[in-house]
C-alpha cells in the first residue's frame, strides 16, 4: 500500500478491508486455522536443506542403480475416534434460557492409525491401511487380496 502512495496506520486494515481483499483474491487465498509447526522443523524446511537432501538421494540412487519406480514413501497418521476434541469448531443450538449448555460426549475413545504409501514415480496405486487396536487376530487378515499390489 505504501508503494501506491497510501498512508498505512492502525486504522488502515479493517475487517471490511480484509473481507474485500479476500473477495478480490478468492481464487488464490483462503482463511484457515494453521497447524503448529515445531521451530526446528520449520528451520530445516528451506530450499537449501531440501535441495541438498534430494541431491544426496539422487546420487545414491544413481550410484546403486536403483530406479525411481523402486522408491516408496510411507507415512502414518494417528486419529482419535469418539470425541476428545477440545478445539472442535462444531456449534450447537441451545435455548437462551438454558444456563447449562452441555452436550453428550463419548467416553469410548478409539485410536486408529492410518498408513499411506506412495511410489515416487506414481506408477503403483497403493491402498491406505488402517490399524485398529485390538486383542485378537483373524486369519483372513493375512490372506492376500486381489486388489492389493
Amino acid at each position: 500500500m505504501r508503494q501506491n502512495g497510501k498512508v498505512v496506520n492502525a486504522k488502515t486494515v479493517s475487517k471490511s478491508w480484509i473481507r474485500n481483499f479476500l473477495k478480490e483474491f478468492d481464487n488464490d487465498l483462503r482463511l484457515g486455522r494453521g497447524s503448529g509447526l515445531d521451530p526446528k522443523w520449520a528451520q530445516a524446511f528451506n530450499y537449501t536443506t531440501v535441495h541438498h537432501h534430494f541431491k544426496l538421494l539422487s546420487n545414491y540412487l544413481k550410484d546403486n542403480d536403483i530406479p525411481w519406480e523402486n522408491v516408496y514413501n510411507m507415512d502414518e497418521k494417528g486419529v482419535q475416534l469418539g470425541g476428545g476434541r477440545k478445539n472442535s469448531q462444531i456449534r450447537y443450538f441451545f435455548s437462551r434460557d438454558d444456563c447449562m449448555m452441555y452436550r453428550g460426549k463419548s467416553d469410548d475413545l478409539q485410536l486408529v492409525t492410518i498408513l499411506d504409501c506412495v511410489c515416487a514415480d506414481g506408477t503403483v496405486d497403493i491402498k491406505p491401511g488402517f490399524v485398529f487396536s485390538g486383542v485378537g487376530k483373524f486369519g483372513e487378515w493375512f490372506k492376500v487380496h486381489d486388489d492389493i499390489v
